[in-house]
């Protein structure tokens, strides 16, 4: 949603970085529950007796800030780094303490690429620990899974998971103390590139794909009609050992409608090169537990919150004017948001989105985005820092309200929001989030109470918004 003053100010985008040290609770029994929520900004009350102090992360730049956390024990635990001065730099850079928080021990993982960036790291005891590299630009030479057996003395790069392939870009890394774990990236060959090991990463073993095959799709012919078909491959049982154990890529998937001949796919369904395919999934909704499943939900869930929001304010006395924007091409280049953005010219912005839930893997002191915990609030992530101002507003309102919501800090990943506040002089963007698993796949799950729960939010905010509100959020006094 695009927001305007109703009269025209100067604006440009005030950014911020999470500052150099952490703040730790050196309490072993309560060590991990109060790191973890701290360091992600969790709007939890914390019981009277708690007490913190401050530490530093011995990180050697300035402006450095905290990707990720993991926690091997009461003693140990490791994070990584990402640089919050704006320049976008490659800092490479770890830490890890191994007595509870005391003393912290920093240092650069120089055999990682200048290109790449760690996206997670992964320590299961104080000497071995996994790292996710991915990389910026193009260029992907280097990035991949890299262990440490000795503290993080030496770092070596795990060959057989691969990410090597063109648009390959590694994520997730995980293990466990028995050598069991699995590593993570974006889609290569026309599926997401998973690979397992059971020897703490000696091999690697690539995850076959075989949830595309037998997918139900439906193909817009030229007449307007839509038919379906199913996803099919070449049958394993007709296929060599090699065969067997190489990935399924795109290239070798076909759609089968029944046709018995291509004359009679193009003559008879009436169906012609380049036309639109989408999977053919019936929504639900369960009743019992309030939770949706169904296709698109990234972002089908931001459209309707759009809907739902404007309908919820058509009636007030609202002091700024509000545009409902649909932005399409989000994943091809946020070319939607780069139109609508040039063409309202807002000076503020929300931005609803289907984010990807972790509460499916991620243990509960790390994940940043569950089922029926309320809205994600979005601190930053690949494509934008979010400005403070507005991020306190939208949580004075929500504790005011008695709105339940959850803040994120995303090391990769992006929305609209990357386009939108870098749009005409800058724009303030909040960007709030549906929790939903299993984005970009046939099928998904989300909360309806979430769901309530952000359009309500966006509302309350859009009822408090009047001119002085909005300089404020765009004031560029220093400190304020």
């Amino acid at each position: 949603m695009l927001i305007k003053k109703s009269a025209a100010i100067q604006l440009v985008q005030i950014l911020y970085y999470l500052c150099h040290d952490i703040k730790l609770n050196l309490k072993k029994n309560t060590f991990m529950k109060k790191t973890v929520f701290f360091i992600f900004a969790m709007a939890l009350a914390i019981g009277a007796n708690a007490q913190w102090i401050i530490q530093s992360t011995n990180f050697p730049d300035e402006a450095t800030g905290i990707r990720n956390i993991s926690i091997a024990s009461d003693d140990v635990v490791w994070i990584s780094s990402y640089d919050g001065s704006g320049s976008n730099a490659h800092l490479r850079t770890i830490s890890k303490t191994t007595n509870g928080g005391d003393n912290w021990t920093a240092s650069r993982v120089d055999v990682i690429p200048s290109n790449c960036d760690i996206a997670m790291i992964h320590g299961i005891d104080a000497n071995n620990a996994w790292i996710a590299a991915n990389p910026t630009g193009a260029n992907g030479a280097g990035q991949g899974v890299y262990r440490t057996s000795d503290g993080g003395t030496t770092w070596a790069r795990q060959e057989t998971a691969e990410f090597t392939a063109s648009g390959a870009f590694a994520n997730v890394v995980w293990m466990d103390a028995q050598g069991n774990g699995f590593c993570q990236g974006d889609p290569t060959g026309g599926y997401f590139e998973l690979y397992t090991t059971t020897n703490f990463g000696e091999n690697w073993t690539r995850v076959p794909q075989a949830n595309i095959p037998a997918h139900l799709v439906s193909i817009k012919n030229s007449e307007g009609k839509y038919v379906e078909g199913v996803v099919s491959s070449k049958p394993p049982h007709f296929m060599s050992q090699a065969e067997r154990e190489q990935p399924l890529s795109i290239d070798h998937l076909t759609i089968d409608v029944g046709a018995s001949s291509r004359e009679e796919v193009i003559n008879e369904f009436k169906i012609e090169v380049g036309a639109p395919v989408v999977p053919a999934v019936k929504f639900s909704y369960n009743e019992q537990n309030k939770v949706m499943r169904g296709k698109g939900f990234d972002n089908r869930l931001g459209c309707a919150a759009i809907l739902k929001t404007m309908e919820a304010i058509k009636n007030e006395n609202l002091k700024v004017n509000v545009v409902g924007a649909f932005a399409v091409q989000e994943e091809v280049g946020l070319r939607g948001a780069t139109v609508s953005s040039r063409t309202v010219k807002p000076d503020l912005a929300i931005v609803f989105e289907g984010t990807p839930a972790d509460d499916s893997f991620a243990n509960k002191y790390q994940a940043q985005s569950v089922l029926g915990k309320g809205p994600q609030i979005r601190h930053r992530d690949g494509s934008y820092i979010s400005n403070h101002r507005f991020l306190k507003l939208a949580k004075e309102i929500a504790t005011k309200n008695s709105i339940p919501f959850q803040n994120a800090v995303r090391a990769a990943g992006g929305t609209n929001a990357g386009q939108i506040h870098l749009s005409n002089e800058g724009v303030p963007v909040l960007v709030m989030a549906v929790p939903s698993r299993y984005i970009h796949t046939h099928y998904s799950y989300a909360s309806s109470v979430d769901f309530e729960n952000t359009v309500k939010l966006a509302t309350e905010i859009i009822k408090s918004l009047n001119d002085d509100i909005v300089t404020s959020l765009i004031d560029l006094t220093p400190n304020s």
